[in-house]
């Protein structure tokens, strides 16, 4: 089942979270109680496995990193988001989820692509 869920984060240097390995980010913020998360869709039917993440504050020094995941102001501070070496946000998981449950595109949606 593809779903939203959302990931609790600290404000460390690195740390690792558990997601379903079919996933695709979608933000990186506070919670309505302040809590930095990382919001994403998610296949909630596939294994998880660890994803690491470093957060790096503005003006401190950028350790080796993989991509950048989002950013979100707490306080006085802005934190970075990245993921950790070796890895690219672009590709991780290799989750696509579809507008339609299990169809193909309208005649409508391919009209659409089309004139782009």
């Amino acid at each position: 089942m593809n779903t939203i869920w959302k990931f609790p984060i600290a404000i460390t240097d690195r740390q690792s979270i558990q997601m379903p390995a079919e996933f695709s980010i979608l933000h990186v913020g506070l919670d309505p109680t302040g809590q930095p998360c990382i919001w994403a869709a998610v296949n909630a039917a596939a294994q998880k496995r660890a994803f690491e993440i470093v957060t790096v504050g503005t003006g401190n020094p950028l350790p080796h990193v993989g991509g950048y995941v989002g950013s979100f102001n707490q306080g006085p501070f802005v934190w970075h988001v990245f993921t950790g070496p070796g890895a690219d946000t672009n590709r991780l998981g290799g989750f696509h989820y579809q507008t339609r449950e299990n169809g193909p595109p309208a005649a409508s949606d391919e009209a659409l692509r089309e004139v782009r």
